[in-house]
């Protein structure tokens, strides 16, 4: 891909849907290490509830009336730093993510047509190099706490895409001028390693649309990152080239779920019926009301019956 210093972005992805959540820094105090403790079997959990019937249907297939009707997932504030202020402190590994590698790479996750189990793509937040090391927590219950602030996270993120309104967690760097300027490329970063780990339903659109990912590799890849500095000949340059691929970012998402739809709808048809939704029993026969005549051929009444043991279960 050849990204030039005149490249519009919104002329692939048309006007990006700006709206960005502002990333508060965590305080140097939070980075003290846990008292104690190490890290539990969490994965063990993870991967009874990604193997379950329900677990197996890919999140995005979820339908927009059930969407309308849910409660906001997002993170609270408080949530949302409590995470990010874990994830910047010494119970992480050397090469953990942060909240905005985080929010970029479960985008990725979310918008693979292939359902990626939670056991699969977790030890990859912890190691970003190669998905071995492990956080240590002060005890069980931070394990949990901070294992269902991720998951929430993940859900949040699932609803935000097929809903629509994905509001990307970028870091704000402060401008002499006071102006508006993010740094995307911890997101970005994020979102090309999801690809990386999980790279086959990936594989056409590097070779056939590439320009959906555009923003996301200038941003987020050493080959886009020697493109800006090559095409961006003064800082101006290069801070409107960075700009234009950020602001893009929402749109390309929107771009990237709906050429998966397909995918995503197909894999939904061919699932075995094991792991169909479970439907509403229906009735082979019509209904025996309580005083009708027991269908077992006794001739008493049904309450009298077979019905009789059917009412002290």
């Amino acid at each position: 891909m050849t990204i030039n210093d005149d490249h519009d972005f919104s002329t692939s992805f048309g006007p990006a849907a700006l709206g960005r959540r502002r990333r508060v820094c965590a305080p140097e105090s939070s980075r003290d290490a846990p008292e104690s403790g190490s890290y539990p079997q969490l994965l063990n959990g993870l991967q009874s509830r990604s193997t379950s019937p329900t677990a197996c249907v890919h999140p995005m297939h979820a339908t927009a009336n059930t969407l309308l009707m849910q409660p906001d997932p997002s993170l609270s504030d408080e949530d949302l730093e409590e995470l990010e202020i874990f994830l910047m402190s010494e119970g992480m590994p050397e090469n953990g993510m942060d909240i905005s590698t985080l929010d970029g790479f479960l985008a990725a996750i979310v918008l693979n047509p292939q359902l990626i189990a939670p056991s699969r793509w977790l030890p990859w937040v912890w190691d970003m190099e190669d998905g071995e090391d492990s956080p240590t927590f002060a005890d069980s219950g931070q394990a949990n706490r901070i294992l269902g602030l991720l998951m929430h996270h993940y859900n949040a993120v699932v609803t935000s895409i097929s809903g629509g309104w994905f509001d990307p967690l970028w870091m704000e760097l402060a401008q002499e001028d006071g102006s508006e300027f993010f740094d995307a490329e911890g997101w970005c970063a994020g979102f090309m390693l999801a690809i990386k780990q999980f790279p086959d339903a990936w594989q056409a659109v590097f070779k056939g649309h590439m320009e959906l990912l555009a923003p996301m590799v200038l941003l987020g890849t050493e080959e886009g990152w020697k493109t800006l500095e090559e095409r961006g000949q003064d800082a101006e340059t290069r801070k409107r080239l960075t700009q234009g691929a950020y602001e893009a970012i929402p749109a390309a998402v929107a771009a990237l779920q709906e050429h998966f739809k397909p995918e995503r709808e197909q894999a939904l048809r061919s699932r075995p019926s094991g792991l169909l939704e479970q439907q509403p029993r229906r009735r082979d026969a019509p209904k025996v009301g309580r005083n009708d005549r027991c269908p077992c051929g006794s001739g008493k009444k049904y309450k009298k019956c077979c019905g009789a043991s059917e009412s002290m279960q």
